[in-house]
C-alpha cells in the first residue's frame, strides 16, 4: 500500500510538472516584446540626412536637428531640436505619433513638417492631415494648415500655408509670414552651418516673403541683409547682420 501511495504521489507530481511545463511552453512565446530600444539620429548645422523606418515612413532631417526614435516601435518619434519633414505610411490601427516637448502630433495619412525652436513647435501639413494634441485638444490640421504652439505659455495659433511650401528647406526655398527676422537667420544657420550674429532690433523685425538659401554663407548672408535693408560684414570667421 505504501508503495502504491508513493507511485500515486509521483504520478501526480510528475503530471503537475508536465502541465506546468506545457503551460510555460504555451504562454511564454505569446508574451509581447515591449522593451524600448531607443536610438538618436542627429545632424550638425549644414548637414542633412534622410532615414527610412521599418514601417515605410521616411524622415528628412534638416541641419542642427535631433530626433529620438525606437527600434521596437517605428510608429513613434520625439523631436527635441531642429526641423524635419515626415512622409508617413498611414496605419489607422497604429498611428504614427510625433512628440516634441509637452506637445504631440498624430498622423492621419500625412506629409508634414515639424520645427522645434526652444519652447516653440511649428507644424505645417503638406498632404493629408494630422491630429494636434490627440489626447487633449484633438485639433485636426489638413493640407495647407499650420499650427504654432508653445510649451511655456500654452499659446496655440492656427494659420494657413501653401502646401507646396511645406518642407521648403529641402530645396532652399523657405516662406515666412510675419515672422521675426531672427527666425529667418536661424533657418540660414541650420542650412549654411555659418556663425551669424544679428542685432536685436533686426531680430524682432517682422518679415514676410520667400527666401532662397544656397547653403553658401557668402551668398546667403548678403541676400538676407538686402531683404531687410541691413548691412553685413565678415571678419574671416563670423558673419554679422547689422542695422544701417
Amino acid at each position: 500500500r505504501n508503495h502504491a501511495r508513493k507511485l500515486l504521489r509521483w504520478g501526480v507530481g510528475a503530471g503537475a510538472l508536465a502541465l506546468a511545463a506545457s503551460l510555460s511552453l504555451l504562454v511564454l512565446p505569446s508574451l509581447p516584446n515591449t522593451a524600448a530600444n531607443p536610438y538618436v539620429v542627429a545632424t550638425k548645422a549644414g548637414e542633412r540626412r534622410a532615414i527610412a523606418l521599418a514601417d515605410g515612413t521616411r524622415i528628412d532631417l534638416n541641419g542642427a536637428t535631433r530626433l529620438e526614435l525606437d527600434r521596437s516601435d517605428p510608429r513613434t518619434a520625439r523631436l527635441t531640436a531642429g526641423e524635419a519633414t515626415f512622409h508617413v505610411r498611414h496605419d489607422a490601427d497604429h498611428p504614427f505619433v510625433l512628440h516634441s516637448g509637452d506637445l504631440s502630433v498624430e498622423d492621419m495619412g500625412t506629409v508634414f513638417n515639424a520645427e522645434r525652436e526652444g519652447y516653440r513647435l511649428d507644424v505645417q501639413v503638406g498632404e493629408g492631415a494630422v491630429l494636434f494634441q490627440p489626447k487633449r485638444d484633438k485639433l485636426t490640421l489638413r493640407a495647407g494648415s499650420a499650427v504654432t504652439a508653445r510649451d511655456d505659455t500654452g499659446h496655440v495659433a492656427v494659420s494657413k500655408v501653401d502646401p507646396s511650401h511645406v518642407g521648403g528647406w529641402r530645396t532652399g526655398n523657405i516662406a515666412f509670414a510675419g515672422e521675426p527676422f531672427g527666425r529667418v537667420v536661424n533657418a540660414l544657420r541650420r542650412i549654411d552651418a555659418a556663425e551669424v550674429t544679428i542685432e536685436p532690433v533686426l531680430s524682432q523685425r517682422p518679415f514676410t516673403g520667400m527666401v532662397h538659401l544656397t547653403g553658401k554663407a557668402a551668398q546667403d548672408v548678403p541676400h538676407l541683409a538686402a531683404l531687410v535693408g541691413a548691412d553685413w560684414r565678415h571678419d574671416g570667421k563670423r558673419w554679422a547682420i547689422t542695422a544701417r
